[in-house]
């Protein structure tokens, strides 16, 4: 019983770092966008 406990603390671990990049990856595709949109600006 523990290892399969251990087995699923890994997997929710593993999901929860999926979300963290998913919400970086977010957080850079915005600001990357802010920047384009100031670069058109100056234009």
């Amino acid at each position: 019983m523990p290892e399969v406990i251990k087995d699923l603390k890994g997997n929710y671990e593993v999901s929860n770092n999926k979300q963290k990049i998913q919400i970086l990856t977010i957080f850079v595709h915005t600001m990357i966008i802010r920047l384009m949109m100031q670069n058109f600006k100056f234009w």
